[in-house]
């Protein structure tokens, strides 16, 4: 089989995001399931840019809208810039800004590959949040954040760590994988966890100029609800439904999917994460968060 070009691995991600963008921005974002994360966006950068009247901040694969809205709310002098190539995310994102009554935000589509929309050293900071790592050439993306950046402006991103480390895509591909190795191996947890050396991340804000870069481990959990999560799981961008819905056509007799949530909910009992409410809480699922600034 021909390897997928780097337009193609693009094109594909859009569709896929554009699929699930309502259930990861329900699940991720509105019912905050994953926990520790923007926080430290925050704790970053405002203390920076906190006393900085009208800073621009460009929020790059910003689904829905995060970090951007939690930099919003915390940094109410500066301009937020919210922008994901798949445009499903944008008027999810618009929503939530509306909702939370948030006027100092704006929603644009665009490319982080190629971000000739904006102007060079237009913004103070520019963050990208678990987007490096879906992005086929991602070193492109390092430098037009770059270039986008103001002399001594900041750089924050997040990627997950590997599977080891993550064990949230660890168990969940385990799953896929017993139903469909074949298209387990292909499954979007994998492109997830493609940084568990942050080497090449940094070697690429290296080369685009930054400096400062600093690497540090970030613990997030991961939590679903009682009498959801399994609805919640096979409604994002996992190996799982793909799997079962292969596996139910092989086996038409069996109920694949009842048997998948008694297997998973076994896995979920032995390693802790079901608690005695029924809710799911998977901890300590590990992110690098990746700082660097641009010279003066």
């Amino acid at each position: 089989m021909a390897a997928m070009s780097k337009e193609d691995m693009k094109h594909k991600m859009e569709e896929t995001w554009e699929t699930f963008a309502a259930a990861y921005s329900e699940w991720v974002l509105d019912h905050h399931a994953v926990q520790g994360l923007y926080s430290t966006f925050e704790a970053h950068l405002v203390p920076a840019l906190q006393g900085k009247a009208g800073a621009r901040i460009l929020d790059v694969a910003s689904a829905s809208g995060e970090p951007a809205l939690t930099l919003a709310v915390a940094l109410p002098q500066a301009q937020l810039v919210s922008t994901d190539l798949a445009h499903a995310f944008l008027e999810l994102g618009k929503s939530r800004a509306a909702r939370a009554g948030l006027t100092n935000v704006s929603f644009e589509t665009a490319d982080a590959e190629d971000l000739h929309r904006y102007g060079d050293a237009s913004f103070d900071a520019v963050t990208c949040s678990l987007g490096l790592m879906f992005m086929p050439s991602f070193e492109l993306a390092v430098k037009e954040f770059a270039r986008v950046l103001k002399p001594g402006g900041l750089f924050a991103a997040a990627v997950w760590q590997s599977e080891d480390r993550a064990p949230f895509f660890l168990v969940t591909k385990k799953l896929g994988t017993e139903y469909d190795p074949e298209l387990a191996r292909t499954a979007a947890s994998a492109t997830a966890t493609r940084f568990g050396d942050p080497a090449p991340v940094l070697a690429a804000a290296g080369d685009a100029g930054l400096e400062g870069m600093e690497c540090r481990e970030l613990p997030v959990a991961f939590t679903m609800k009682a009498d959801e999560w399994w609805k919640e799981l096979l409604e994002m961008p996992l190996p799982i439904k793909p799997a079962l819905t292969k596996a139910q056509q092989a086996r038409p007799d069996d109920d694949v999917f009842q048997e998948a949530h008694d297997k998973m909910a076994q896995e979920f009992r032995q390693r802790g994460w079901l608690t005695d409410t029924g809710d799911v809480l998977s901890p300590n699922n590990m992110a690098w968060f990746i700082t660097a600034r641009k010279p003066e």
